[in-house]
């Protein structure tokens, strides 16, 4: 599988144009001590899962999440948590230093300033809650979720679980235009409520690409080999920084209020070696000394793929345990049932090319509740048929797949 790293190449191969990437004045929005706050946590957040989730994946694997995405739809978790769970939940998100009026706050802030910010650029914010219609759940958490997240909020028949499931992930597809399909893939009868949040990014380059300069070109494996890839290419004056690490270029999208950042690690370090040495610090480092360079040369190869990935392990990893297990505190949602996470999954998808990029980002995170009155043999199970009276063992089964 192909390993995605910019390639950057000082010699002019191909004759273009130059481009002088002046970033228009875009328009911006007062942001308050506190939503600053909420935004440097949360790319603390977004470094630290980058790091467990590497550490997580093999290291030949394409990555592609949204943190904003996976820290919003626990945002929204957070308001129903508790005690310790609370607190554990608040330092996983980076997020401890914030009350959680605060919290709510500047991300209803945020939602309502990013989602026009750029005329030419699309991104839509969407969050949705879907509980079972069975049992209640507290006002507040409705009210607080509604009123901050813009949450649409549902109860569902989960006894009809097909067609709750149909609902739901109807809901991911629209919201994601068609790039993500599916995100919950069974709700089982110790199912209680599913808050999910939905991202779509959608954005032209400020200086798109010519399509009559992109040429095939090799892009190196890490396991030494190299296969033939579309590339990019444009001469443009650009922001560029490196160091004896690595070298970062920021490329505009629309008017200039979306930028990526592209990080190629130097010959001395390893992509890994990167990733494992980030810093908020250093982030901030990156982007404060980035320069002007006149007609730099630019290849970037055309790319899109999707990824998913199960994220208990990884917050786990992070701190996060104490929400997944039976000790979880979530009496701010129901106050009757023992609820705990038993699920957060994350659905992405990234398509790079001439024109600029589109993408999109899906997290869902599964309530439940434990009830010593069920068993449900809904996953592989074992099981031994026997004599009662003598108690000798007849049969053995193991049912890995019962259809």
């Amino acid at each position: 599988m192909k390993k995605f790293v910019l390639i950057v190449l000082p010699l002019l191969l191909f004759a273009t144009c130059d481009k002088e990437q002046a970033v228009k004045e875009p328009k911006s929005f007062d942001v308050s001590a506190e939503q600053q706050q909420l935004i440097n946590n949360g790319n603390a957040f977004s470094i630290k899962i980058l790091q467990q989730i590497n550490q997580a994946e093999s290291s030949s694997k394409n990555l592609f999440f949204s943190p904003f995405s996976i820290s919003m739809a626990l945002g929204m978790t957070l308001n129903g948590a508790g005690g310790l769970t609370k607190e554990a939940m608040l330092q996983s998100l980076q997020l401890h230093d914030m009350s959680i009026d605060d919290i709510n706050a500047s991300y209803k802030y945020l939602i309502d300033n990013l989602k026009p910010l750029d005329p030419d650029v699309t991104f839509d914010i969407a969050n949705s809650i879907w509980y079972r219609n069975d049992y209640t759940v507290l006002a507040d958490f409705i009210k607080t979720n509604r009123d901050y997240f813009y949450a649409e909020i549902s109860p569902l028949d989960f006894n009809k679980s097909e067609l709750a499931k149909q609902i739901i992930n109807d809901w991911v597809k629209d919201k994601t235009k068609g790039k993500i399909e599916e995100i919950v893939d069974q709700i089982n009868p110790t199912s209680f409520m599913f808050l999910i949040n939905a991202l779509y990014f959608n954005a032209n380059w400020m200086y798109q690409f010519d399509k009559s300069d992109t040429r095939d070109m090799n892009f190196h494996l890490i396991d030494g080999s190299s296969t033939s890839t579309p590339f990019m290419n444009q001469k443009m004056d650009i922001k560029s920084f490196s160091n004896h690490e690595l070298h970062c270029i920021e490329m505009f999208y629309g008017e200039g209020n979306f930028s990526t950042v592209f990080i190629l690690p130097q010959s001395n370090s390893s992509l890994d070696d990167v990733i494992d040495d980030f810093s908020l610090s250093k982030w901030n480092t990156y982007l404060s000394s980035m320069t002007e360079v006149q007609g730099m040369d630019i290849y970037i190869p055309k790319f899109n793929y999707a990824y998913d990935i199960e994220l208990k392990e990884v917050l786990t990893a992070m701190g996060m345990g104490i929400a997944f297990g039976e000790h979880a505190d979530f009496s701010g949602i129901n106050t009757q049932l023992d609820l705990f996470i038993s699920k957060i999954k994350h659905k992405a998808y990234i398509d790079v090319n001439e024109k600029g990029t589109e993408a999109a980002a899906v997290t869902s995170v599964e309530i439940s509740f434990t009830s010593i009155a069920q068993f449900v043999a809904n996953e592989p199970f074992l099981f031994l048929i026997k004599e009662r009276n003598s108690g000798a063992i007849l049969f053995i089964g193991k049912v890995m797949d019962p259809s």
